[in-house]
């Protein structure tokens, strides 16, 4: 079995400059098809699919879309999401990386026939994250000796929620001192104003001190080492919501709003779910942890098992030998 993968369409791509360049990519792709004896194209983005699903027809190969958004007007403009429809119609297998994908891709498109659509998880490894990891180094770049620390770990985005993650830090911040709050991620696509607005909320809150701003990091891994507690305040649905189950399999507790893919990651006992746009609530449920280091300690052994049951990387390379064992059968 050949393999033809395709991850994303560059992203300085105009609309105008697309509708002029994909028929000569689509073209070029099936030529690569047929002269490579491809067998399958693998899609993981929804630009990669907008090339690839035509391009597997055209070169009568099948196609396999991997939906790691979801399609909602929240992200999508309607125009774009009836186009998102017929592509889905078009791919011969969908794998949805969480059921609230599923769901609502089938809201969108709900003549798609079920077997086509099967959910499989993101996955964590859990070697890498792991309760024995210490981040000695990065406690002394950022002097977290002897402090708390409360960590947010995702690019900048307003619907991220960095904003309410700020806001409840503030008001913590009034009844207990001795914590720092770390945002880990940056602006993705030139959107930098986003960065701006929470880095001036911090100032017009005179917490520069209290809240640091790392940027993107390659060393996630030891950042969550040293944390106490991990927040995830989407105001949105999370397609999924990988920061988690890190969190999860490091054996930290985390606190996530009860919409989208964290209500499929973290059940009762695993994990604290709120209210989204609440950070009088989640100040309240980050004090409450902080001050019991008993219900830390459980809520991170019960994770790190939820995260081994469900998402451990072993156990979602099982599945996808599975997928694609039953293509080939």
């Amino acid at each position: 079995m050949f393999l033809l993968t395709l991850f994303f369409l560059p992203s300085y791509y105009s609309t105008v400059t697309s509708s002029c360049v994909f028929p000569l990519l689509i073209k070029r792709i099936k030529g690569i098809i047929h002269d490579e004896n491809i067998d399958i194209v693998f899609l993981n983005s929804v630009k990669s699919a907008l090339l690839g699903i035509p391009s597997a027809k055209r070169g009568k190969v099948k196609s396999i879309w991997v939906i790691r958004d979801c399609f909602t007007k929240d992200f999508y403009r309607p125009c774009l999401l009836r186009g998102l429809a017929v592509l889905a119609r078009h791919a011969d297998e969908i794998i949805c990386i969480s059921q609230v994908v599923k769901k609502n891709l089938l809201s969108l498109a709900p003549d798609l026939p079920a077997e086509r659509i099967r959910v499989i998880y993101n996955a964590v490894d859990s070697e890498i994250f792991n309760p024995g990891v210490k981040g000695e180094k990065v406690k002394r770049e950022l002097s977290l000796e002897d402090k708390n620390v409360v960590t947010l770990v995702g690019r900048l985005e307003p619907w991220k929620g960095q904003k309410i993650f700020i806001e409840a830090a503030g008001r913590i911040l009034k009844k207990k001192n001795n914590i720092k709050f770390l945002i880990v991620g940056g602006a993705l696509f030139d959107r930098d104003t986003y960065e701006k607005e929470c880095r001036e909320l911090v100032k017009e809150m005179r917490l520069e001190n209290k809240i640091l701003f790392l940027g993107f990091r390659n060393d996630i891994s030891q950042i969550i080492a040293v944390s106490d507690v991990i927040v995830h305040p989407s105001l949105l649905p999370e397609p999924f919501g990988r920061d988690i189950i890190e969190a999860m399999s490091s054996a930290k507790p985390v606190i996530a709003t009860n919409i989208g893919g964290p209500k499929e990651i973290i059940i009762p006992g695993t994990g604290i779910l709120i209210e989204p746009n609440r950070p009088d609530i989640l100040a309240e449920r980050i004090i409450e942890l902080l001050a019991d280091a008993g219900k830390r300690k459980l809520l991170g052994e019960t994770g790190r098992k939820r995260v081994e049951d469900l998402f451990n990387i072993e156990k979602i390379i099982s599945q996808w030998e599975n997928f694609f064992t039953s293509l080939s059968g």
